[in-house]
């Protein structure tokens, strides 16, 4: 009964290979984590190595066990062979190890087998390593290629571009530049986007709609006018999610947009940073990192020129979205969701001229979220409220000094809607 236990003993211990699987699963994720390609090779080279080693160490114990099993017998084995009955455990597995990775390897030893199982064992060994060695071997041979190919396109690519640099005639200062980024950027695979993905054009355009829906819709309730307005138009923002709204990856020190340039995208930043500088406001530098935050939002509402730089830091991603996408598929869905937007839109408007007026900074930064849930009250109130009969009109409503405003007419003007 003891034995018996302790041979299930040695069998449940077994099961802690199973932590093999979660290792595996732990370098996958860091795997994914590090979007370098030659990062990505390396780690593959040493996937490859650690399962050799680990077969290898397997082999060696079962050596070790054949050598030391008939020490007490008449019968030779390698271990009386080189007289080791004595010496460290250690040592005798450092030679099984040995004896085992020669075996695997192109190498010699001078470990040989002395009996009958010793010499069966040996040859079983040898018709596996015919196959794990070969495979190693060109798993190998792929990964080092890869990284090869990698490296001579990388050179070629850069030669172009130092010749167009210096074909064009271009400054040095602006080629060092030029040069710079390509050093610091070319060769990192960007995170996989749908675009880059062949397969997502081909799936069926219900799955896609529900695709965007469940990636963008946290997004785009995360703006305070479709959190407040959600429950008006949902159907509208699903299409929104569909057709306005995509992902794009920037390098570090790309820049998303620049001063005096027409804004055709509200941005959110997803993960990554970045760093905005606005010459108009003092020259006022603001910096995010991994928060979301909407940015250019100003462009839904009116025909808004940026006023800034915003560049990447940091590898980023950032969602942008179509402005005029959404507004043409606003005016489409019409109803009252579309009044409403087109209301906020005039109140927004009319809020920056406020600014403007008041010589406070008008920025791509994102407006005071107090201040927008304040607008967006005051729309929601303004589209329920019914028009009163002009015969019990006595005191002007805030709806009808603004209908009847001189500037009504120029906020119409402004705004896309």
């Amino acid at each position: 009964n003891y034995f018996r236990a302790a041979r299930i003993l040695r069998l449940i211990r077994l099961v802690r290979l199973l932590r093999l699987h979660k290792i595996s699963e732990l370098a996958g994720r860091v795997g994914r984590r590090n979007s370098h390609a030659s990062v990505e090779l390396m780690m593959k080279l040493g996937r490859l190595l650690a399962i050799i080693l680990l077969l290898n160490h397997y082999v060696a114990c079962a050596w070790y066990a054949l050598g030391t099993a008939s020490i007490d017998s008449q019968e030779e084995t390698w271990v009386t062979f080189h007289h080791l009955q004595d010496a460290h455990p250690a040592l005798r597995y450092a030679m099984a190890l040995h004896w085992s990775l020669t075996q695997l390897t192109p190498a010699t030893n001078n470990i040989n087998p002395h009996n009958l199982w010793e010499r069966c064992f040996a040859t079983c060994v040898v018709l596996l390593a015919l196959f794990m060695f070969s495979s190693f071997v060109s798993g190998v041979t792929s990964a080092v290629n890869e990284l090869q190919m990698l490296s001579v396109k990388r050179v070629l690519e850069r030669s172009r571009v130092a010749s167009y640099v210096k074909k064009r005639k271009i400054s040095a200062e602006l080629g060092a530049r030029i040069l710079n980024f390509f050093d610091d950027n070319y060769g990192k695979a960007r995170e996989y986007q749908e675009k880059d993905l062949p397969f997502f054009r081909d799936i069926p355009e219900s799955m896609r709609i529900r695709l965007h829906e469940e990636i963008y819709t946290q997004l785009l309730r995360s703006y305070k006018v479709v959190a407040m307005t959600y429950h008006v138009g949902e159907d509208l923002y699903v299409r929104i999610c569909h057709q306005a709204i995509s992902e794009r990856y920037f390098f570090k020190r790309e820049e998303v947009f620049v001063d005096g340039v027409k804004a055709q995208h509200a941005r959110v930043l997803t993960h990554g940073g970045v760093v905005y500088i606005s010459p108009q406001a003092d020259n006022l530098v603001t910096r995010f990192r991994d928060q979301r935050v909407w940015l250019s939002e100003a462009a839904i509402w009116v025909h808004w020129l940026h006023v800034g730089v915003l560049a990447v830091e940091v590898e980023s991603q950032i969602a942008e979205v179509d402005c005029a996408t959404l507004r043409t598929l606003a005016c489409e869905a019409s109803g009252s969701i579309y009044n409403c937007l087109r209301t906020c839109a005039i109140f927004v408007a009319h809020h920056l001229d406020i600014c403007v007026r008041e010589r406070e900074a008008v920025t791509d930064l994102p407006m005071d979220e107090r201040q927008v849930e304040r607008l967006v009250r005051r729309a929601l109130q303004f589209c329920r409220l019914p028009p009163p009969p002009r015969s019990s009109l006595r005191r002007q409503t805030f709806k009808s000094r603004l209908l009847n405003s001189s500037s009504f007419t120029n906020l119409l003007n402004r705004i896309p809607f």
